[in-house]
């Protein structure tokens, strides 16, 4: 009776989570991906803890010149390897501002236009401007185990899918860009991926996300970066993060991470 009670009280407290619009769910089994693409993710992980780093060290050489472009100015103690990668996506941020596609102000903040990304750092809404930082934060892990009987399911909390970090959107800063995708997004790219759905369809749930305005406002740079890890390696770092979605960092000039949302 007593134990009867607890499943009793237990299934109250579950139920009373999903009516308070907290997420939870029994955890998925883990996608198939090979060990090789698994060491692939770690050892970008470890990449990009020296490429933070570098980053920082840059920034203090960086200036905004007149025009909104942007320069380095000075002699950097960096690998030259680096140095040149910076340098060159930097000019690919330094077209787009002339093209009229980007903003930057004095603290070297960059703002898309409005008219093609709906959300992310964009000229509308400079207030809420989310600094590259937080895209390299260490995820934590939100879950809480409970037992009924002799099962046990795990709980995740969380008011809405943009509670989580990093926000949801398309983010450009003037060493790279950041795309952050909902679990929602992530899986309908995974669909797509699989059914091998090339640019189009990545494009289309891109804008019907609600990140870019149209399929064709999304850059190509952004979609080969998608493509790039393919639907195995997204699904399986999605799994690992408790499905909460993912974020990729890219490159103009190729080059990728990714990792998911926490």
């Amino acid at each position: 009776m007593i134990r009867k009670c607890g499943l009793i009280i237990a299934l109250a407290m579950v139920l009373t989570l999903v009516m308070s619009n907290v997420s939870f769910a029994i955890k998925p089994a883990e996608p198939e991906i090979a060990k090789k693409t698994k060491d692939q993710i770690i050892q970008h992980q470890k990449e990009e803890t020296e490429f933070y780093k570098n980053i920082k060290k840059v920034e203090k050489f960086v200036v905004r010149k007149k025009d909104g472009t942007f320069a380095i100015n000075g002699k950097l103690n960096i690998e030259n390897n680096f140095v040149n990668l910076i340098k060159s996506n930097m000019d690919k941020v330094n077209e787009l501002v002339k093209q009229g596609y980007l903003t930057t102000d004095s603290n070297l903040r960059v703002y898309a236009k409005s008219k093609y990304v709906l959300q992310g750092n964009t000229d509308k809404n400079k207030n809420q401007y989310v600094e590259y930082d937080k895209f390299f934060e260490d995820s934590s892990n939100n879950n809480i185990n409970i037992s009924l009987g002799n099962k046990t399911i795990s709980v995740s909390f969380v008011n809405k899918a943009y509670a989580y970090s990093p926000p949801i959107g398309y983010y450009v800063y003037w060493w790279g860009w950041m795309l952050s995708l909902s679990e929602w997004t992530t899986q309908n790219i995974v669909k797509a991926a699989n059914t091998g759905a090339g640019a189009a369809a990545v494009g289309a749930v891109l804008s019907g996300a609600g990140i870019f305005s149209s399929a064709a406002a999304v850059p190509l740079g952004v979609i080969s970066g998608v493509l790039w890890f393919g639907s195995g390696a997204i699904d399986w770092i999605d799994y690992i993060g408790g499905n909460k979605g993912v974020y990729i960092k890219g490159f103009w000039t190729g080059g990728y991470y990714i990792w998911h949302r926490y």
